[in-house]
């Protein structure tokens, strides 16, 4: 359905000749992608809504996107399965961070926040087969995946220390950068990784 959508809009373009037919393959792609983003994104945004929790969910795809994006990891195998896995993941950041904020809870998410850290500052980067970014790229998505991780959690620890920062919203960071080391893991266990030389 998306696809058909996609191809719709690049049919008008072309007949109203704002595109060329030897970049129609180019435009559908970025109509398919860009359909699934808004529809994720408001998919989310209604189940925060839905949940009463929609700054627990835009603190932690703000996070989740700022590193997500340049340390790669697991990719689902299509559309379908990727916002099925957003829903889920969205659900569960929201129940955790307002519904479960025990000390012990909050504990374990510490602990397991400065494990991905470790991670992360580790690894850098993952070499997607579909990005395939060459060794001068790569380096300077490690890089920048530093940055931002040292950033936010420079934020993180800043708001936990100052205690001016609800602990929920605490808890939705931690568990951004959390997803996005789990994410890098896991593409390097089943092979989602093309190898490069640092």
């Amino acid at each position: 359905m998306v696809a058909k959508l996609a191809e719709s809009i690049v049919d008008t373009l072309e007949k109203e000749k704002i595109i060329t037919a030897q970049l129609r393959e180019h435009y559908i792609y970025a109509c398919i992608t860009l359909i699934e983003r808004i529809v994720t994104i408001l998919s989310l945004l209604c189940i925060s809504i839905g949940m009463g929790n929609v700054v627990i969910s835009f603190i932690f795809l703000g996070f989740f996107k700022l590193l997500r994006s340049r340390t790669g990891g697991y990719h689902a195998k299509n559309f379908s399965q990727c916002y099925l896995l957003s829903l889920i993941i969205c659900i569960a950041v929201v129940c955790i961070c307002s519904r479960l904020q025990g000390q012990c809870i909050y504990k374990g998410i510490c602990i397991m926040f400065f494990m991905a850290f470790f991670v992360i500052f580790i690894i850098g980067t993952v070499n997607h087969p579909n990005v395939c970014f060459d060794e001068s790229e790569l380096r300077i998505l490690k890089r920048w995946t530093r940055i931002i991780l040292i950033v936010e959690t420079s934020v993180i620890i800043g708001g936990s220390v100052l205690g001016d920062m609800n602990r929920k919203y605490i808890m939705a960071m931690m568990l951004a950068i959390i997803l996005c080391a789990v994410l890098m893991v896991l593409a390097k266990i089943i092979g989602q990784e093309v190898n490069r030389g640092e």
